[in-house]
Order: C-alpha cells, then sequence, then structure tokens
C-alpha cells in the first residue's frame, strides 16, 4: 500500500518526503492546464536538483587537500 504525501512528510525523512513530493507533483502536472504547467515544472525540477545533492558523495577535507597537491604535482611536471 502507498503511503499518503502526508504520511511520508510526518515521517520527516528529507530524502523520502522530496521523493514523495516529486511524484505527487509528476500526477498534478499530468493533468495540469498549460498555465499551471509551466510552476509545475519548476517546482519538479528544482526537487530533482535537491535529490542529485543528497546524493553527491562528499568529499572530507584530507580528499580536497590530496586532489589539490594531485594537481599542482601533473601541472609542474607537464612543465
Amino acid at each position: 500500500m502507498d503511503k499518503t504525501l502526508r504520511a511520508v512528510l510526518a515521517e520527516g525523512d528529507r530524502e523520502e518526503s522530496l521523493i514523495a513530493l516529486r511524484d505527487h507533483l509528476a500526477e498534478l502536472l499530468e493533468k495540469a492546464s498549460p498555465r499551471d504547467a509551466s510552476p509545475l515544472s519548476r517546482q519538479i525540477t528544482a526537487i530533482v536538483e535537491k535529490l542529485a545533492e543528497m546524493k553527491k558523495p562528499e568529499r572530507s577535507r584530507v580528499d580536497e587537500l590530496a586532489h589539490k597537491r594531485a594537481a599542482r604535482r601533473s601541472k609542474s611536471q607537464a612543465s
């Protein structure tokens, strides 16, 4: 059984809430008038971007420094 949007939001899981909201808006978009389609599309796009940001692996400070060091080394070796 699918949960209602309200039930998913009440659980407090941010990612699941965004997914449920995305799906709900997609259903509305399918039935929307041309006037309502544009704002719904913008909202869906924003939600998809937030979901993508949540999936990005975070770089630790050590990883960032190692990346910069490697870039400097390859730059100096190319000279």
